[in-house]
């Protein structure tokens, strides 16, 4: 038993081994080449922008190209390859290549395909979590129509979270690491993790590696494609973990805090602006920390990493909170009112982006 059990973690380990020389060779090849993929790649002028030179949208591709190609081959039984998830994740990827390519994609479209992608999941998905809010949870059990567009609405919006940070190097990154540590870490305490383990260790070794020429040095980005994708691709991941009603589902909650949190800020704060809430500004708590940090000098590109660890109690707090909820209940509301105060601290006193 134990020599089955030690040749399969040698296959895994082999496996994996290969799949890190497959991202390396296609991320180096990307950034090589990047002069000649300056055709493929929209020149945006976007009020968020905050490179002047050339980065290349392209690593969540290489991510969800690599992920695929690696468990087709190694485990074809993947949760991810069940069609109602397979067909809406390629939906969104589609979708957002077209936009990294091309640029004339609108926000209502790409926000129109993930939400009827995620519609598709959620119905056709066997069973969904049970919520543990008082009046709301019951509420929504009585109502499945309702309970399915409030987790669609929830899928929708961390998708989008991640890629409104993804512009700041290592900031997107570093939240999906985060949020799958925190995923495997509820799975490995509910003894549930080997059902999963190949699926979680191979993503998670592929965001390390993005981060390699991500962080700090910003040499390539998700990309449009790669955060829409990335970030649907965890929450489905997350839904189908609480669906085990012995969790706490308010640890959901904890694992997504941050990006959702910045749709549902900035979507709330654009409707008080008079402002459409698909349209981008430069009033998001990273850009406005980054200008802040940044003040009148000219920076280098590297130096916007320094926002991202200064975000640090945000991306990285939620995967050590969401294991002190699984023993202590209690402690889910006193953590995600704690990162709120902090979060809406540093909104109102980090000052406004001069134009």
């Amino acid at each position: 038993m134990n020599t089955s059990n030690q040749l399969v973690s040698v296959e895994l380990l082999f496996s994996l081994g290969i799949l890190t020389l497959l991202f390396i060779s296609l991320t180096f090849l990307v950034i090589y080449f990047k002069s000649r993929l300056i055709i493929f790649i929209p020149d945006y002028n976007s009020v968020q922008k905050i490179h002047n030179s050339l980065v290349p949208p392209f690593g969540g591709i290489i991510i969800a190209l690599c992920y695929y190609s690696y468990l087709f081959f190694y485990k074809p039984s993947a949760l991810i390859f069940d069609w109602y998830i397979l067909l809406p994740a390629i939906f969104i990827l589609v979708v957002g290549i077209i936009e990294d390519t091309k640029g004339n994609v609108s926000a209502n479209v790409r926000f129109s395909i993930i939400f009827i992608a995620s519609i598709i999941y959620l119905i056709s998905t066997p069973e969904l979590p049970k919520l543990d809010i008082k009046i709301l949870g019951p509420f929504l059990e009585d109502h499945n129509f309702l309970k399915i567009l409030f987790f669609a609405i929830g899928l929708t919006a961390l998708s989008n979270g991640l890629n409104m940070i993804d512009g700041m190097n290592g900031l997107a990154g570093f939240t999906a690491l985060s949020t799958l540590t925190g995923i495997a870490s509820i799975l490995v305490l509910n003894q549930k993790f080997d059902f999963v383990k190949v699926e979680i260790l191979s993503l998670s070794i592929l965001v390390i590696l993005f981060l390699l020429f991500n962080f700090p040095f910003g040499k390539i980005f998700l990309g449009d494609a790669g955060a829409y994708w990335l970030g649907w691709i965890m929450g489905v991941f997350i839904i189908n973990m609480y669906v085990d009603q012995n969790l706490n589902s308010w640890g959901a909650i904890l694992l997504i805090f941050y990006p959702c949190t910045e749709v549902v800020f900035s979507t709330i704060r654009k409707l008080l602006q008079g402002k459409s809430p698909l349209k981008p500004d430069n009033e998001h708590l990273h850009i406005k920390l980054y200008y802040m940090l940044k003040g009148p000098t000219e920076r280098n590109l590297e130096f916007n990493s320094f926002t991202t660890l200064c975000l640090m109690p945000f991306w990285f707090c939620s995967c050590i909170a969401v294991v002190w909820v699984h023993f202590y209940s209690f402690l889910a509301l006193y953590f995600i009112f704690t990162m709120a105060v902090i979060y809406t601290y540093y909104y109102i006193f980090i000052p406004k982006p001069r134009d």
